[in-house]
C-alpha cells in the first residue's frame, strides 16, 4: 500500500505501531460523535488494538485501506485517519481527525489526496 503526500501531510498505511496516537487522538466524544452509530461510546478500552487488527489490518490494501494522517513538521504523530473501501454500503470512504486540528482544512486535504488515489489507482 502506497503512503501518500499533500503540501502539509503524510498519509501513511496504519499499523499497530500508531496505536498510542490513535488512541490519544480518536478517543474523544467530541470526535466519535462525528462518526457512524456504530462506533460506540464510551469506546472501549482495547478498541483502537482491536479495530487495528481485526478490521484494517487482514484487509489493508486489498478491499480496505486506512492511512494515517501525519503533519509533515510531525511526521511521528497520527493525527487522524481516512479509510477507503472497495465495497461501501454505500459509502467507500470514511475519516476522522483530533478536535486539535479541526478548522484547519487537514481533512480536506487528506481526503482529496485519497480520493484522487483511488480514481488512479483503482481505474
Amino acid at each position: 500500500m502506497d503512503s501518500l503526500e499533500t503540501k502539509r501531510l503524510l498519509l501513511k498505511p496504519l499499523t499497530l505501531e500508531h496505536e498510542a496516537d490513535y488512541k490519544k487522538h480518536f478517543v474523544n466524544y467530541n470526535v466519535v460523535r462525528t462518526l457512524s452509530d456504530l462506533v460506540p461510546w464510551p469506546y472501549p478500552e482495547d478498541g483502537v488494538r482491536h479495530f487495528i487488527e481485526k478490521m484494517v489490518l487482514p484487509f489493508q490494501g486489498d478491499t480496505k485501506w486506512v492511512w494515517g494522517i501525519f503533519l509533515k513538521g510531525r511526521p511521528g504523530e497520527l493525527i487522524g485517519a481516512v479509510d477507503l473501501w472497495r465495497n461501501g454500503k454505500p459509502e467507500h470512504r470514511g475519516f476522522w481527525l483530533s478536535e486539535e486540528y479541526w478548522g484547519k482544512g487537514i481533512m480536506t486535504e487528506a481526503s482529496g489526496r485519497v480520493t484522487e488515489y483511488a480514481f488512479t489507482a483503482w481505474f
